[in-house]
Parts: structure tokens; sequence; C-alpha cells
């Protein structure tokens, strides 16, 4: 179910017209709607387990709101969702052509060979991403960057091998383009569920 691909492979298998970069689930903004949502999570659970607890009967909203919440504050956010929709904090940072200067410097530090493939303890917490997309604007793929913890996955299922000088050469790329990487506070946040 599970499936690993180096980055060279990845880059090499894609036929794309153009990129976007992005920047996701940072700022106080987004702090403060991931606080707010952690706690109707845990406030929905309590009035939950209180109902099941009383054999009492619980409302189908606050079911569908929990269900809805827990794929928020519960699980790994991807910049695209299942429906092909950009997380809510998605911010667009930059576009390029498939044969911008800057494109082929991505596509080069992503054929990298993966031979120290970092393999940090802790869940990534994704804040930048790459949307490849073909001539009619369609997704194709969606890499999802987490700098800290030196990861990439397409999906919840994919999961993409990267040499660890890779994070690095990526990471410098974006901050030259004006990519806000390390300003974002929230590296410290715990989700408190």
């Amino acid at each position: 179910m599970y499936k690993y691909v180096s980055s060279a492979d990845f880059v090499s298998l894609l036929e794309y017209d153009h990129i976007e970069t992005y920047s996701f689930q940072r700022g106080d903004e987004y702090m403060r709607h991931q606080q707010y949502s952690i706690e109707e999570y845990n406030r929905l659970d309590r009035v939950i387990q209180k109902a099941i607890k009383a054999d009492g009967e619980i409302k189908q909203e606050y079911v569908s709101r929990f269900e809805q919440l827990k794929k928020q504050v519960g699980k790994t956010q991807f910049l695209i969702n299942e429906y092909d929709k950009l997380n809510f904090s998605a911010q667009l940072t930059h576009t390029f052509n498939e044969d911008d200067a800057i494109v082929q410097k991505i596509d080069t530090i992503l054929r990298t060979p993966a031979k120290d493939v970092p393999a940090w303890m802790c869940a990534p917490i994704f804040r930048d991403g790459i949307v490849y997309y073909d001539k009619s604007h369609s997704i194709i793929a969606c890499l999802n960057i987490c700098f800290s913890c030196e990861y990439m996955m397409l999906n919840e299922y994919t999961y993409i091998n990267a040499d660890a000088s890779v994070y690095a050469m990526l990471k410098n790329l974006f901050i030259s383009l004006g990519h806000e990487i390390d300003s974002d506070n929230n590296s410290t946040f715990v989700r408190s569920l």
C-alpha cells in the first residue's frame, strides 16, 4: 500500500508545463485557527463521550463536525487534500514555467542520488510544497516538503526518498527567492489531542 520513490525517479517521470510553489501551515492566523480547531475538537469529543456513557442521543451535526475536525487536527496535513483543493492556509509564493531556470535548478536538485536519506523520528509538518501542472492547469503531482524533519511525500501513501543535501539545497533556493521558511514560529507547536 505504501510506496517509496526516490526524488530522482519522481522528477524523471514527470511531464509538466509549469509549477507553483506554496507556503502553508504557517503564521499567527494559522496558529489561531489551529488552536481553535483543537479546542473545538476536544470539546466535541467530551460531549460525544459523555453521551455514549449515558446511552444518550448524539446529534448528527456534532458527529459530522467532529469527523471533519479529526481530519484537520488528528492527522498529517498536505498542501492538496483528497478533493484536489488547496489547504486553507496555502499561500502561493511563485509560478514558473517548465523551461524557467529556477525549475531547472529544482529538477537538478531533486535528481541528486539518494545516498544519505534522513530518518528523523519526528512526524512531519509540511509547510512548503511544489505543485506540478499540465498545460490545462490540471494537477499532475504535489510535492509536500517538511524542511524541519527533512521529509517529502506526494500523499499519505507515497513517500519521496531524497538525499539529505536535497533539503538544504531546496531550502536555500526557496529562501533566495524570498520564500520565508525559518520565520515561522510554529515549529514548537504541539497538538494537544
